[in-house]
């Protein structure tokens, strides 16, 4: 039976407490995480999963946040004002917002038990792996894990329910960036006050031009 560190990648992507928030949101966009690993002095500390990055006070998850802003087209003069917005979001840490959720394995676990945090991570990918210290020496990938599941068809059925859900979020982000635009709502309101403007100046000029034909 093959152990973690059989299978893990030694190509190590993970952050520090000090990385600012949006540079680990922007890694994780960039190669298809859903979460990544927190680091110091090359022990792991913690790990960065998708509950952290649900910005406070708000219903908003980061990612798909900045994923919908990725695909969406930007009104030019609006998009200062979506800056201006996301400063507060944009000065963040990761040591801001990690909480005490440890997902990680050791090096000589069994695939089973990588399955088994896998799941209960809600499918954190990758998951880390460390050694008797806690330092990281790895970490595994999810198609790393499908490739040695072999005959383990209710973990693999659990495991691509969640890739469908991560992929389903995509192509609802990319059909809907197609068919629209964002506009803060003051022009947003402005647009439609001028659009019902046109409509009472045409109509008066339509009227004027019926009574003149009477005449």
């Amino acid at each position: 039976m093959k152990i973690a560190s059989e299978i893990m990648s030694k190509e190590i992507v993970s952050v520090t407490p000090d990385t600012p928030l949006i540079e680990a949101v922007d890694l994780m966009i960039k190669n298809g995480f859903t979460g990544l690993p927190v680091i110091q002095g090359g022990f792991l500390i913690g790990t960065l999963v998708n509950q952290d990055l649900i910005v406070k006070g708000t219903s908003i998850h980061l990612p798909t946040f900045i994923k919908l802003f990725g695909h969406l087209n930007l009104y030019k003069k609006d998009a200062s004002l979506i800056k201006e917005n996301l400063r507060g979001v944009l000065g963040l840490k990761v040591e801001d917002v990690v909480g005490r959720s440890f997902f990680a394995v050791k090096e000589d676990d069994s695939i089973f038990k990588i399955t088994d945090i896998f799941i209960q991570s809600m499918g954190l990918d990758p998951i880390p792996v460390i050694d008797q210290s806690k330092i990281l020496v790895g970490i595994i990938r999810k198609e790393d894990l499908l490739k040695v599941l072999g005959d383990r068809e209710r973990d693999v059925r659990l495991i691509d329910d969640v890739s469908q859900k991560e992929k389903s979020v995509n192509l609802f982000l990319e059909k809907f960036s197609n068919q629209f635009m964002l506009v803060s709502k003051r022009r947003a309101r402005f647009w439609i006050i001028a659009s019902i403007l046109f409509v009472v100046v045409g109509f008066v000029i339509a009227f004027a031009l019926i009574l003149r034909i009477n005449k």
